[in-house]
């Protein structure tokens, strides 16, 4: 007879963030990190899932990034 026995530690999920600023693309992520951490707990990870520019009169009006963030579930 075999006994299997597991034990859940953590359990990890996924969260979209998307995030959108005028300056660049290093400060929207920074901001949709900071946003992320604000919200959710035990934020692990976070991944660029998509960037992209927004143009106004042939120049960048704003950056956006769509980030996918990893968290732990207590």
């Amino acid at each position: 007879k075999i006994m299997l026995q597991s034990v859940i530690d953590y359990v990890h999920d996924k969260h979209i963030v998307n995030q959108t600023l005028k300056k660049s693309f290093d400060d929207a992520l920074k901001a949709g990190v900071k946003r992320a951490n604000k919200t959710l707990k035990n934020v692990k990870s976070v991944w660029i899932k998509d960037q992209q520019v927004d143009l106004e009169k042939a120049k960048i009006a704003q950056y956006k990034v769509l980030l996918k963030v990893t968290f732990v579930l207590e």
